[in-house]
Order: structure tokens, then sequence, then C-alpha cells
């Protein structure tokens, strides 16, 4: 059973979801995997539309790879809006429903595209105690949806390249960085240039103990929901993730997929709403012309 949570939230807008759905849709080289459920949870239906987003989707859906399509039946101001509550929400609608029969399950936010290789790479990920955190390229406000989905084209993850600054990860000996020391940074550019300089397009990651693009599979659904239910505070406006995956990895022996060929792509967007006042307190992610 594969299933795939489609998340939407404020400050992430239609144009977000319609590239995020069209990169897991539309341009995979192999569009013969299914999507036994396949959800959408749309924290804002005030700002996009439900009806709207099941349209795009079934006009996207061209090679029928959607079987079962639904709608979470969001209500504004019954949760907190937090990334804690949402996952939690995502857990148990899954584990609730009893949508954890052998398969996996992908959590996307609409401010991800996935590279076009996924489809094929996820259909051969095992299928047990594993939680495999997808390496991710971050795109620079200035570019552009035809240069995203070029990016998205290549074979597999290179920390850098040309355009593209390594900030860390924890994937070692595969990419640089570990659990202990993350922070190793890798850069194209001369020494003591980093990626803020004009050059660089896009700024890459492995991070593998932080919420951005996951595939868990179906087994330890209920596992990470007990998890979330005793490690996370509802009430964190920024982050606060870490503990899922920290506690899942350390302590209760789930299995880290090392797998870098297919990667995500993450879209840029403001983070200051109505449920957030300040921007993201990284100084170098906040320069005007190369915010990512």
């Amino acid at each position: 059973m594969n299933n795939c949570i489609f998340t939407t939230h404020a400050t992430l807008d239609e144009s977000h979801a319609f590239n995020s759905l069209t990169s897991l849709l539309v341009t995979q080289d192999d569009r013969s995997l299914i999507w036994d459920n396949f959800i959408i949870y749309n924290t804002h239906p005030e700002e996009i539309d439900n009806d709207w987003l099941v349209d795009i989707i079934q006009s996207l859906d061209t090679n029928n790879q959607i079987q079962n399509l639904l709608v979470f039946p969001y209500e504004v101001g019954a949760y907190p809006k937090t990334l804690t509550q949402d996952t939690i929400n995502h857990f148990s609608i899954l584990v609730g429903n009893e949508l954890n029969k052998p398969g996996k399950t992908l959590l996307l936010k609409s401010d991800y595209c996935v590279s076009t290789n996924f489809n094929r790479v996820f259909a051969e990920q095992a299928n047990i105690n594993t939680l495999w955190s997808l390496p991710i390229y971050n795109a620079k406000e200035k570019v552009s949806d035809v240069e995203i989905f070029q990016k998205l084209h290549e074979d597999t993850f290179a920390p850098v390249d040309d355009v593209t600054y390594y900030r860390g990860g924890t994937n070692h000996p595969i990419t640089p960085g570990t659990l202990e020391n993350p922070w190793e940074e890798r850069s194209p550019l001369e020494s003591g240039v980093n990626e803020t300089d004009p050059r660089i397009r896009f700024v890459s990651h492995n991070i593998q103990n932080d919420y951005n693009l996951h595939v868990f599979t179906n087994d330890i659904l209920n596992l990470c929901l007990q998890i979330c239910n005793r490690t996370y505070s509802v009430t964190s406006t920024w982050g606060g993730a870490h503990d899922l995956f920290n506690v899942s990895f350390a302590h209760a022996g789930v299995e880290r997929n090392t797998e870098i060929r297919a990667f995500g792509v993450h879209l840029y967007h403001g983070i200051v709403s109505e449920n957030r006042n300040a921007d993201r307190g990284d100084p170098r992610k906040v320069i005007d012309g190369e915010r990512y």
C-alpha cells in the first residue's frame, strides 16, 4: 500500500502546489507507480480551495496513478497552526484509518518538488522499518521554474556543482557530515566565499533529522505517532520536528535510508504570517536577492 499526504499551509500558494504536484504526477520517468491513497491536507482552505486542489490533481493524474483521492476535513481553528500538530494529524489519519498495510508513505509539502526519478527509486526501497529523508536542493528565490525542473532531471543528488553550495548533512560516507557533526560545508567557489554569492543558485543539504521531504515504511507509522504524541510541543511555531527523527534513529531502532539518487527541490517562500512575525533566523538565508 502506497500513501501520499499532500500538505499545503500558510505562505504556500497555488503555484507551489501546482509545481509540486506536476513533479510527482507529470514529469516522472516512470508513471506506473500506484498511490493507493492520496490525501489532501490543506490548513488554509480559505486561501486555497480544496475543490481547486482536487481539480488540479485529477487533471494532472493522466495515468490514473491515484486510486483513492481524499480530502482531510481540516477545521480552521480546531488545531494549533504548527508543523508539529500537522505531523501528529498526519500519523493519526494514517493509523486511525488503517492505512498501514505493507508499503510506504510519502509526506509531501507543497514547497517541495521531487526529482523525475522519484517513482522509480521509491519503488526500489525496502518496506520494512525504514525512514528515508531525501537530500534537498534549496532553490534561491531568483531561480525560475524552468531551472528548477531542469535540476529535477539530474540522475542523482550531488552535494556540489557549479551553481550549488552544500551546507551539510548526516549521511556519511555517502555525503559529507554526520549526525554528530553535520555542518561540513562544501563550495564550488574560491576560499572564503559562501552561498550568499550571486553565482550560487541552489543550496543543498543531506540532513536526515529535520522535517523536509520524507518516506516512511508503513510498519513504523504507529511508532512515529507515539513518538510525536510523547515528544512534540504542538505550540512550537517554527521547527520542533527534530525529536521524531532523533528518537526514531537513536532509541527506536528505525533504520536510516541512505539513498540519494532521488531528491527534492525546495521552492522558496516567505514564512512571515499571522502565525509567525519573524523571518528565518539564519542571516545567510535572508539576504535580498539571495533568499532561500
